[in-house]
């Protein structure tokens, strides 16, 4: 089958109607053209410019984060040396150590030699808070709570808690609201 594109490629430009031949640009038409690449090669230019820039700050901040989990293993590492002989210390010392990183509160427990969930450290960023913190874990702990603490003593796989849902993993009846809702 004889196309139009076959027809122009055997006959050439001179084959074609002159309404559907290519004109030939003046100078004014030539001039906006290359305006036209130029902006475009300058818009090309200022995208990839700021795609580096973008991309730069993208690794500064991975680097900065590294940099920062870094510190805190290598403090966390001094910590348990110096530590090393008095576990509750060590335990406290990292629950400090979190609470002062990332955390508004922490809370570390450990399984005694006969299977029992212990509750070893407790630090609120709030001072004032720990005393009446840890009387709450130690007597309003929900089963929820109990099932994941357990979960990550067996399994030692560490647990971060982003959001927390008070009335999930607190038994509520007598606890002080304004501390419920202190610790979400």
């Amino acid at each position: 089958r004889y196309t139009e594109a076959d027809r122009l490629l055997t006959a050439g430009i001179d084959g074609l109607p002159a309404d559907r031949r290519p004109r030939a640009f003046g100078e004014e038409a030539m001039w906006h053209y290359k305006r036209g690449l130029a902006r475009l090669a300058l818009r090309r230019k200022q995208f990839e410019d700021e795609h580096r820039n973008i991309r730069e700050q993208l690794l500064r901040s991975e680097l900065e984060r590294a940099q920062r989990r870094a510190a805190f293993l290598s403090e966390a590492s001094s910590i348990m040396v110096a530590t090393s002989l008095d576990s509750n210390a060590t335990l406290a010392a990292l629950a400090r150590l979190a609470v002062s990183r990332f955390a508004d509160w922490c809370a570390i427990h450990s399984i005694d030699p006969d299977g029992t969930l212990t509750r070893a450290a407790v630090t609120h960023s709030d001072p004032r808070l720990d005393k009446p913190l840890t009387d709450l874990i130690d007597h309003s702990l929900s089963d929820r709570w109990r099932a994941r603490v357990s979960s990550v003593a067996s399994t030692g796989r560490s647990h971060l808690q982003v959001r927390l849902q008070p009335d999930t993993w607190f038994d509520a009846g007598g606890v002080d609201p304004d501390l419920l809702e202190g610790l979400a």
